[in-house]
């Protein structure tokens, strides 16, 4: 027998991800692995990029666009042609998208990719042949964005100017993290390492830049879309949910003599109830559906999404009610190719106990009742909000 046996050739600079999971690191920029996982790989840090500090004296800023390729270029066009229209096709929701964010993203390197990265998303729904092509380039674009975004919030906005691509560049995260999740569990919680869902981070920064940044935000190209802020904050309070939110109220107070998470959760319903009386106040444009979808997300409390990332049960009832909301968005581009609402109700449903189990028929009857309907093409009736880029 030969004992000699082929060494395993581990890499000295591969990415701190793959040395933390014990894998082999192709050292590609980012690393396939990290692209897979949609996470930001440390080899990142060793390019050299548009938005690093130039040494002093500084120079003229570097154009973000130099590095970028043709297939890059087309990428741009794509979703200045394309892309933005289903984010938003009617005016006044759709100027900033179409014209605004490409303008800032011209400026910003993180928004260019992340622009970059959703037309990427929206190719590979378009051509299934090159699905997987569409998707690792979107995955490397992702990539750069977070690792450009997360610098540029380190370096501070200081008078406001950078607010404004951030705030945009938020928004289409989520767009990101809808389109791309291999599973409903990724859209509840993260387990790569264990925490709150990944989507849900960035659009709660989105609505902390509008709180510290809003005039910034409201005399750029972005302005139109604060009015879909404001209409939270003048939300009615009631609406034809009411009975079931109260049942659950009822439910979840029942519980708090044994678990010690029901009053976190108690005051959680409130939002809840608020977003679903905006949803039914929607006029038929979609606004206010999809304002109400993602306000909810974004608003409450930071305890709540600890709570998701823990898979507190009483935290994954209050989100299948919320899967009602976001069924009722169903046509969105985001959503093409899997009813999201059911899948994650389906998973919800499996997660939990008998007893809570039994809180969440309301939501399974409306969501399981109206089958999901699907827009040609991924193309729905996509209009915009401050909160919804989806």
């Amino acid at each position: 027998m030969n004992s000699a046996r082929r060494a395993h050739t581990k890499s000295k600079n591969g990415c701190d991800g793959c040395k933390q999971m014990k894998r082999k690191c192709d050292e590609r920029i980012p690393c396939t692995n990290c692209t897979k996982r949609h996470r930001t790989c440390s080899l990142l840090a060793s390019v050299p990029s548009s938005s690093a500090s130039p040494p002093s004296p500084p120079a003229s800023p570097p154009q973000p666009h130099e590095t970028f390729s043709i297939s890059d270029f087309a990428l741009f066009h794509h979703f200045t042609t394309s892309t933005s229209s289903l984010i938003a096709n009617e005016p006044p929701y759709s100027s900033p998208w179409k014209t605004g964010v490409p303008a800032l993203a011209t400026q910003y390197p993180f928004l260019l990719h992340e622009v970059l990265a959703l037309a990427a998303v929206h190719l590979s729904q378009l051509n299934p042949s090159k699905s997987a092509y569409y998707l690792r380039v979107a995955g490397e674009h992702q990539a750069f964005a977070l690792s450009l975004f997360r610098a540029a919030l380190a370096a501070g906005i200081g008078d406001g100017d950078a607010a404004e691509p951030l705030f945009a560049c938020s928004a289409l995260f989520v767009s990101y993290y809808f389109a791309v999740a291999p599973d409903p569990a990724a859209l509840l919680f993260s387990t790569d390492p264990p925490g709150p869902p990944e989507w849900m981070l960035p659009l709660r920064g989105c609505t902390e830049l509008v709180r510290c940044y809003k005039r910034s935000i409201t005399d750029g190209p972005m302005g139109n879309l604060m009015s879909d802020y404001i209409a939270v904050l003048r939300a009615p309070t009631s609406g034809g949910a009411d009975a079931h939110i109260d049942g659950l109220r009822d439910g979840l107070a029942a519980l708090s003599g044994d678990w010690s998470e029901g009053g976190v959760l108690l005051p959680v319903l409130d939002k809840l109830r608020t977003c679903f009386a905006l949803s039914d106040s929607d006029s038929g444009d979609g606004v206010s559906n999809k304002t109400a979808t993602f306000m909810f997300a974004a608003t409450v409390p930071a305890r709540f999404v600890d709570m998701l990332g823990e898979k507190s049960p009483g935290a994954l009832v209050v989100m299948a009610f919320w899967c009602v909301l976001l069924h009722r968005i169903n046509r969105r581009w985001m959503l093409y190719g899997a009813d999201r609402a059911s899948e994650m109700l389906d998973l919800i449903e499996s997660l939990l106990s008998p007893r809570f189990r039994e809180m969440i028929r309301w939501p399974l009857e409306v969501v399981k009742s109206t089958p999901q309907v699907r827009a040609s093409n991924g193309q729905g009736d996509a209009t915009s909000s401050a909160m919804d880029v989806t």
